[in-house]
C-alpha cells in the first residue's frame, strides 16, 4: 500500500491551524536581504528612533550637521576627490567612504551620509529603500541632452 504524499506549501498553513505558521500565508515567495543589512535598516531609521525613545537610556546624539553635507565616496579614489571638494567648501561637504555604492546606501539609510552619485541601475535600487534623486549632472551643450539649465526639457 502507498502512503500519500503531502505536498509542502510553505507559504500556506494547513486548514485546521488558522493562523500564519513560519510565514504569512499571504507570502508569495521570499528575498534575501543584503549581507550588510541590519536591523535598524531592515526596520527603518523612524522605526528604530522611536523604539530607542521608549528606552532608559537615550542614543549620544549626533553632531550638529546643520549647514553641511556628507557625502558618500566610492572607493580611496572618490575620497580624495571628496576631500580635495571639502576642503574647498570650507567644510559644508564633509566624506564619508565605502567600499561600495550599495554601502554607500546603507549609510544614507542609516543617516550616516546625505548623498551620493549614481548611475541609472543604482538610481532604481536606491528609489526601491525610498530614496530620490535631488540633483543631476549637466552634461556640454554638444551632447544629446534632453534638459537645458536654463530652458528645462527641451526636445533636441
Amino acid at each position: 500500500m502507498k502512503q500519500k504524499q503531502t505536498r509542502c506549501q510553505l507559504f500556506k498553513s494547513p486548514n485546521d491551524s488558522g493562523k500564519d505558521l513560519l510565514f504569512k500565508d499571504s507570502a508569495v515567495g521570499l528575498v534575501q536581504v543584503p549581507e550588510r543589512a541590519d536591523a535598524e535598516l531592515y526596520l527603518g531609521p523612524k522605526y528604530c528612533a522611536a523604539i530607542q525613545s521608549l528606552k532608559r537610556e537615550r542614543p549620544v546624539s549626533d553632531p550638529d550637521t546643520t549647514g553641511r553635507i556628507v557625502w558618500c565616496a566610492v572607493g580611496k579614489a572618490e575620497k580624495k576627490k571628496c576631500d580635495m571638494w571639502s576642503a574647498q567648501s570650507n567644510g559644508a561637504v564633509e566624506c564619508e567612504v565605502a567600499e561600495t555604492t550599495e554601502n554607500c546606501l546603507i549609510k544614507i539609510i542609516k543617516r550616516e551620509a546625505d548623498a551620493i552619485t549614481l548611475d541609472g541601475g543604482h538610481i532604481y535600487t536606491a528609489g526601491k529603500c525610498g530614496l530620490v534623486p535631488v540633483l543631476t549632472e549637466i552634461p556640454p551643450e554638444d551632447s544629446s541632452a534632453c534638459v537645458d539649465p536654463k530652458k528645462g526639457v527641451t526636445g533636441r
